[in-house]
């Protein structure tokens, strides 16, 4: 059985993520936050993410830890 988690991790962060079609990912912080939501934009220095309230979040790259999403979503 295939794994379908997929972990995107630093420095790869904005190569990865610019080719990723908008869905809904778990933005892991390196103090241990999570945030699930869609993927907005992915501006050079970070990601803004709407999360299922509808509020926006950016996070910079140097804060986030990994992103998480399922790849039968994307």
């Amino acid at each position: 059985m295939s794994k379908r988690l997929v972990r995107i991790s630093a420095p790869g962060f904005h190569d990865a993520l610019r080719e990723l079609p908008p869905i809904m990912v778990h933005a892991v912080t390196r103090r241990g936050n999570s945030v699930f939501g869609k993927i907005e934009s992915v501006q050079v220095g970070g990601i803004t993410l709407t999360d299922t309230r509808f509020h926006q979040h950016y996070f910079a790259f140097t804060d986030l830890y990994e992103i998480v999403y399922d790849k039968v979503e994307a």
